[in-house]
């Protein structure tokens, strides 16, 4: 299993490969997912939290789609967002392979 809270995109960046700060949260995840799935075995989960306002929820289940995995949707699965704040509403995916 692996379990990530994904940056929000408000406050954080990455540096990408020319060095330049990056504050796309999409091209950190669509960079990351692919490790992580190559490093979980069949039947593996990945938990994802992210900020909604940043990567709509239909983006992030094809980034992990095309990573291999299968997102769990449905029942309680729909309904773990919530508000965080003004800019953050926290959703939650949970995907495996």
């Amino acid at each position: 299993m692996i379990v990530a809270d994904a940056p929000y995109g408000v406050q954080h960046g990455s540096r990408g490969q020319d060095a330049a700060l990056a504050r796309s949260p999409r091209d950190l995840l669509a960079a990351a997912v692919p490790g992580w799935t190559r490093t979980l075995r069949r039947g593996g989960a990945l938990g994802l939290s992210w900020n909604t306002h940043v990567v709509p929820r239909d983006e992030l289940a094809d980034i992990l789609t095309r990573a291999g995995l299968r997102v769990l949707d449905g029942g309680p699965y729909d309904r773990l967002g919530h508000r965080v704040d003004q800019a953050i509403t926290r959703d939650i995916l949970i995907a495996v392979k």
